[in-house]
């Protein structure tokens, strides 16, 4: 006999009922959520602070007249953090919905759970529709919010609104 089998029946022979195991999977697998949400929040924190640290980094190379790759970093640290928080939240969607189907497995009955603890409405969909559920959400509107500001400061510079003060401008 494996080991694994004797695992299997040491739990089938203890007092622990498959309802038991199913709402302990369901309360790590809600632990799992928790930490990916702010696994979110922090990267939204990171991509501010790196994107003020990027700033000054790349004005540190351009002193006397603003340049094109202060925007360009920008876009490309904002695209970056959005890729990762997008890729969480996509994870966030498919545990909950691991969870929803255990928590239908113990019922034997759709639960319809919208709120706080395991926000679905309807039923999960394809791979496709969670991936554009995830990269089309509220949360990423901080992200949208980010590059609509980058693109209108480039829009500003390049008609001239915003432009390097005359006086850091070395002739």
């Amino acid at each position: 006999m494996s080991v694994s089998q004797r695992q299997t029946e040491s739990v089938m022979s203890s007092s622990i009922s498959k309802e038991d195991l199913a709402a302990s999977e369901i309360e790590q697998l809600h632990q799992l959520v928790l930490q990916l949400s702010k696994n979110c929040f922090e990267i939204k924190k990171l991509c501010a602070t790196l994107l003020v640290s990027v700033g000054v980094f790349l004005a540190g190379f351009t002193p006397t007249r603003l340049d094109p790759s202060l925007f360009a970093g920008a876009g490309a640290v904002i695209i970056c953090f959005y890729v990762l928080d997008v890729q969480s939240y996509y994870y966030q969607r498919k545990v909950r919905a691991q969870m929803r189907k255990i928590a239908q497995g113990i019922s034997g009955q759709a639960i319809m759970v919208s709120g706080v603890g395991m926000p679905l409405e309807g039923t999960p969909g394809s791979g496709r529709s969670e991936y554009l559920r995830a990269f089309l959400n509220a949360s990423m509107w901080f992200y949208v919010f980010l590059a609509g500001l980058d693109i209108l400061v480039v829009v500003l510079w390049q008609v001239g609104v915003i432009d390097t003060p005359a006086t850091l401008v070395t002739k």
